[in-house]
């Protein structure tokens, strides 16, 4: 796994050969880390060079004892995929506050993948709100994710294509984080 060069200034050394992103998926269950997976999947093509990504997938359940145990590194972009049906753990909320407050003056982004029958669900309502709300008291880029992952059109395709040049100033300043960021 080749970390990323230090970058010379001007927009044709911006994304250097290849690319590395630590990612996040907190989900409520195995389904929504499917979906959250698959999002990833369709993205990393997109980028404007090769990405690599380490993909941390932890299950609400387990996210406070999992967070504690790998602390180590500070993701660059967390994803929440949940059902929609069940308000956030109050230790992934937490979690998130933390994380968010964190990273100021770090380029990070975050999103959220929720089922499409429950996306109008007040619970899921709500936790779009929050999410996007954290996210912009926070300075956090939020990644539009668009259509459900497993809906297949090539408007959604376009989508994720627009989505990636538009998102490319977050991922650039992700690449030129010269070391791994840690959490302490």
């Amino acid at each position: 796994m080749k970390a990323p060069r230090p970058q010379q200034s001007g927009p044709d050394n911006v994304w250097g050969d290849s690319i590395h992103l630590n990612i996040l998926v907190a989900c409520e269950d195995a389904t929504c880390g499917a979906q959250a997976r698959t999002v990833i999947a369709r993205m990393l093509p997109l980028l404007p060079v090769a990405a690599e990504a380490h993909t941390v997938t932890m299950e609400f359940p387990a996210f406070a004892l999992q967070v504690a145990l790998d602390q180590a590194r500070q993701p660059d972009i967390v994803i929440i995929a949940a059902h929609g049906r069940s308000p956030l753990p109050e230790t992934l909320r937490q979690w998130l506050e933390s994380w968010a407050a964190g990273v100021h003056g770090l380029t990070c982004a975050m999103t959220a993948v929720i089922d499409r029958q429950h996306q109008a669900h007040p619970v899921a309502v709500e936790m779009m709100s929050y999410l996007k709300a954290l996210a912009h008291r926070n300075h956090i880029d939020w990644l539009e994710a668009g259509r459900p992952a497993f809906e297949e059109t090539g408007e959604y395709r376009e989508h994720l294509s627009s989505q990636a040049t538009t998102v490319s100033s977050t991922l650039t300043e992700i690449i030129r984080t010269p070391r791994p960021r840690t959490w302490a």
